[in-house]
């Protein structure tokens, strides 16, 4: 993993921790593999939370998700909400 996947997953969890409802302990400093494939609810986002961390992820990577992005598949979990932010912001530097 490059810097800019390691950024990418770094503050893609600090945001999801930060607008999911799970007590502190949840928030183990050291990441494990299986963390990026729990479910959005399992880390406390429900529909409401999940707006603001749509907001949040456009406000920090400067980018616009598309509205064919905007599906439950993009947002089930961390990794696939990385990958699309990888394709995103990929996109963005080709332009």
């Amino acid at each position: 993993m490059n810097r800019d996947e390691e950024y990418i997953q770094a503050t893609v969890m600090e945001l999801i921790r930060k607008n999911g409802a799970l007590p502190s302990v949840e928030q183990k400093e050291t990441l494990q593999a299986a963390d990026l494939n729990r479910t959005l609810t399992e880390w406390g986002v429900n529909s409401f939370r999940a707006l603001y961390l749509l907001y949040d992820l456009e406000e920090v990577f400067r980018v616009q998700i598309p509205d064919n992005c905007l599906t439950p598949e993009t947002f089930e979990s961390p990794l696939t909400i990385i990958n699309c932010l990888k394709v995103l912001l990929n996109d963005k530097a080709i332009s």
